[in-house]
């Protein structure tokens, strides 16, 4: 808006050329604010001190606009950037810009054109070089104020997020904002939230996510979000179910998109959601789990399974978890891709979590050897599957744990002194809880084994690498690395042994069993 002494000036018409202007930006407006015309009044006395009586001003105002913003994307400055007073006034030096880029730009344009740029503080005179030097330095301490706003707000967001607050936006679904205590909080939508556990279990039960997201349709059922608008309701869809269902928030656990890039590079966009944790491994509750630890492990397993099944690309399952040991130090190794071939391609690896010299083992290799051990073992041999009743259900929690050993793990291959020792602390401590919980797990008594009609080897072709690794634990597979004095591969360096039911210690006598039981049918 461009507005004369005797009027408004539309803003396609031409500022006067070579008089002065008064350039008014304010970021937010409100009905009780005077910052208006507080900038009005002390420019217009500042101009009149440079010569220019108000009636040789037009005042250009900027309302509602940020000093981050680019100069021609403001309406009142574009218009002066097509014309060239003699003299721009503004208040202070932060009301032409917040960015060292865009002030520079001014500058550039100032010096072009022949225009002074000035500021009713006394701070800012581009007539003279010494003011020329000033207004940079003023505009980089400008752009550093507002650096250290944005880093105040994303700690203070850090902080809350952490201490189980929401934050801002929409509330994931199933959950609703509350307030209490002077802050937003997430509850359960119980709606939602039994929407939710119906629509898992028709997972487990078989059901395909287009099929449930068509059955929605039809039904009639509101898609999250929906505003009630007729005939305008959008369709539900399997990858939203499947995001969501496959999503932390259904345990209730606080996520965070971080924005992509810094200051103009970040374009707004936002990367993966990573998991907030409070000391590296336990993730922040922000609110109740919709899903218990036990169910939303299985749902997880069975989207992962059926995405297999159609040769999808999926994050890799770590086959040897809780397997691969040590054998100079007997502690867990876990799986990396750090390491690369002499044509670039990374490639797996087993390593100590001790990180124990020569410890380093190629995860294909090694892998390939187990599978050998096991179907030479038990490659003929019926599968037994024992039935069981009520007991201790440990497996969402044996699940938590093994992924904050992932976590950790993940952390510890780039982590150095002091926070390497700190990460193994932790990755002791959960490695206590999960022996604990296994050792405990017992999700019901034996009453009988059944044979299951399928060999070992079947069973294993028609199993996920996750499939495997449950198959080869149930067994008591252990895989024990022994120091390398080379980098050739050597299959001695593996000793897989099983310490699991008898019939997996004696396999041959398990073989036998079943050859007579089949000559007795």
């Amino acid at each position: 808006m461009i507005i004369a002494p005797y009027g408004v000036w539309p803003l396609h018409l031409e500022v006067p050329v070579r008089r002065a202007v008064l350039y008014i930006r304010l970021s937010r407006d409100s009905d009780d604010s005077t910052s208006v015309e507080a900038q009005r009044g002390t420019g217009l006395l500042a101009l009149a001190a440079l010569g220019f009586p108000e009636d040789q001003v037009a005042i250009v105002m900027d309302v509602d606009t940020s000093g981050a913003a680019k100069l021609e994307d403001r309406d009142g400055m574009s218009a002066v950037l097509a014309d060239a007073p003699a003299v721009l006034m503004a208040t202070k030096l932060d009301r032409y810009a917040r960015s060292v880029g865009e002030f520079s730009r001014l500058m550039r344009w100032a010096d072009e054109q022949g225009v002074t740029l000035a500021t009713a503080d006394g701070t800012l005179n581009t007539g003279t070089p010494a003011g020329r030097m000033v207004a940079n330095v003023l505009a980089s301490f400008a752009e550093y104020e507002r650096d250290m706003i944005a880093t105040r707000n994303t700690e203070a967001h850090a902080q809350r997020r952490k201490q189980g607050r929401w934050v801002s936006g929409p509330a994931p679904w199933g959950f609703r904002v509350v307030r209490r205590d002077g802050g937003a909080y997430l509850s359960l939508d119980d709606a939602a939230a039994e929407l939710i556990r119906e629509i898992a279990r028709r997972v487990l039960e078989g059901e395909t996510l287009s099929g449930i997201a068509r059955d929605l349709t039809r039904s009639g059922v509101p898609t999250p979000g929906w505003k009630g608008i007729p005939f305008v309701m959008p369709e539900w869809s399997s990858v939203f179910l499947k995001r969501r269902l496959l999503s932390p928030a259904m345990r209730g656990w606080h996520t965070h998109r971080p924005v992509v890039g810094k200051g103009e590079n970040s374009a707004g966009l936002r990367g993966a959601a990573k998991l907030i944790t409070a000391d590296g491994a336990t993730p922040v509750q922000f609110g109740p789990e919709i899903l218990d630890a036990g169910i939303w492990a299985t749902v997880k397993a069975e989207l992962q399974r059926r995405a297999g099944d159609r040769k999808q690309p999926q994050r890799r399952d770590t086959l040897l978890l809780h397997i691969a040991t040590c054998g100079q130090c007997d502690a867990a190794m876990y799986y990396g891709t750090r390491h690369k071939r002499k044509d670039g391609t990374k490639f797996g690896t087993y390593m100590c979590s001790r990180r124990c010299p020569g410890s380093l083992v190629t995860a294909e290799r090694m892998e390939e050897r187990v599978k050998e051990e096991f179907l030479m073992r038990f490659g003929r041999v019926n599968l037994v599957r024992e039935v069981v009743t009520d007991g201790t259900d440990h497996a969402g929690a044996i699940a938590d744990a093994e992924a904050a050993m992932e976590r950790l793990a993940d952390a510890l291959v780039t982590a150095e002194g002091h926070a390497a020792v700190v990460l193994s602390r932790k990755l002791a401590e959960f490695q206590e809880q999960h022996a604990r919980l296994q050792a405990e797990h017992n999700p019901g008594r034996r009453v009988e084994t059944v044979r299951t009609g399928r060999t070992c080897a079947e069973e294993w072709d028609a199993r996920s690498d996750a499939g495997r690794r449950s198959l080869l634990l149930s067994l008591g597979a252990v895989a024990t690395v022994a120091r390398s004095q080379s980098r050739r591969w050597s299959p001695e360096r593996v000793e897989v042994r099983f310490d699991g039911p008898e019939w997996a210690r004696d396999p041959a006598a398990a073989e036998l069993a079943d050859i007579a039981q089949q000559e007795a049918m």
